[in-house]
């Protein structure tokens, strides 16, 4: 009985693409839009879409026209905000503290 060869395709559904991360295979990370990336800095879509605008926050557009669509990476908007903390006292850390 001959069984199909296996492919490591990504999985992919109709609205979600798939990253690919070259050092170990697929990556599970999608791309969000202007709603969810607001929702995980705490600011409104509008923001968050003038922001890309501006090339303030990493941002992909898709489409070539003035209208473009913008998708954004959590783990990079995460590194940008990382990276735009300025305190000796508090740096930033993975793990999460109490602060009382």
């Amino acid at each position: 009985m001959n069984e199909a060869v296996k492919t490591s395709a990504p999985p992919r559904s109709s609205n979600r693409i798939v990253t690919a991360a070259p050092a170990t295979g697929w990556s599970t990370e999608y791309y969000v839009d202007a709603g969810e990336a607001g929702k995980f800095l705490g600011i409104h879509r509008r923001t968050v879409l003038q922001m890309a605008r501006d090339a303030v926050i990493p941002a992909h557009p898709l489409g070539d026209g003035r209208r473009k669509l913008w998708r954004f990476l959590l783990s990079e908007l995460d590194d940008w905000m990382r990276g735009r903390v300025n305190s000796g006292r508090r740096p930033c850390s993975p793990n999460r503290r109490d602060i009382r």
